[in-house]
């Protein structure tokens, strides 16, 4: 018995009748599923191409931007150098040479800038200038004696003062990394120019003097730059700075004691990569 099918395809059948139709329509349908599966697989390989290409192009960009740095930085702000050994007039002066013991403090508050340069990704040359002034005001007793037991005193107004200039330089360390905080370690060397002058003027005595003198500054710390964008930061700055004026009062030439700053500064840094 021979029996047509939807498809239009004679089938034989010896023995019971068998559905022939049954056996082909699987096979049709499972030749379409395949195809679909085809598209469904090569969507998915070009789909996984092209993430990895734009991972690729992602990492080699982040490479770029870790690799570039700053090839000059120029650093402007205020700064304030304080100092540990204080002035203490000597209870007699037969000079009258006042401005002397205000010259060995060089210190007070003013401004520092600073340019450095690098050479690599982590290692630069610092050159500082820094200026500092201050002012004293005190009343002062003055004691005057023609003889020993012929004195005169009076209190009277007095003024002093400082001015202290810093030229240093030396090798700077960065520890750059890829948050907006650069951390970095210093230390400079050069020399301090220190002037001082000072005046009264009152029933007991109208005088003034001033003095100044220069010695060799050494300078070591640090501070930590914070970016706001590509070309600008602000810094902030700690310093140990020692310095070899002679010792306060003495007017004689030759090595001086090594006197203790503490110095501090914050402002803006403008980069130029």
């Amino acid at each position: 018995m021979e029996e047509e099918c939807g498809t239009g395809l004679p089938l034989q059948s010896d023995g019971p009748m068998r559905s022939g139709c049954a056996d082909l329509a699987p096979t049709a349908r499972t030749v379409v599923h395949s195809r679909r599966d085809t598209e469904k697989q090569m969507r998915r390989i070009v789909f996984a191409a092209l993430v990895m290409l734009a991972c690729v192009v992602v990492t080699l960009a982040q490479s770029s931007n870790q690799n570039r740095y700053s090839r000059i930085e120029v650093f402007g702000g205020f700064s304030a150098n304080d100092y540990f050994n204080y002035v203490q007039f000597p209870a007699s002066l037969p000079s009258l040479n006042f401005s002397p013991f205000l010259t060995s403090t060089a210190g007070g508050k003013g401004f520092q800038t600073s340019v450095t340069g690098h050479p690599t990704k982590y290692f630069g040359i610092t050159g500082d200038f820094s200026v500092y002034f201050d002012n004293v005001e005190a009343p002062l007793t003055i004691k005057a004696c023609q003889t020993a037991d012929q004195c005169t005193s009076a209190q009277q107004d007095s003024r002093g003062t400082r001015t202290a200039f810093y030229f240093m330089a030396g090798p700077e360390v960065r520890g750059r990394n890829r948050t907006r905080f650069t951390p970095f370690a210093r230390a400079l060397f050069g020399g301090v120019a220190s002037h001082a002058s000072f005046s009264t003027s009152g029933p007991a005595l109208t005088h003034s003097d001033s003095d100044t003198r220069s010695a060799f500054s050494m300078d070591f710390g640090g501070g930590l730059d914070v970016r706001i964008s590509e070309r600008f930061a602000i810094r902030g700055t700690a310093d140990y700075t020692g310095i070899f004026l002679r010792d306060l009062g003495d007017t004689d030439s030759g090595g001086g004691s090594l006197h203790n700053h503490l110095r501090l500064a914050i402002g803006v840094v403008v980069r130029f990569h």
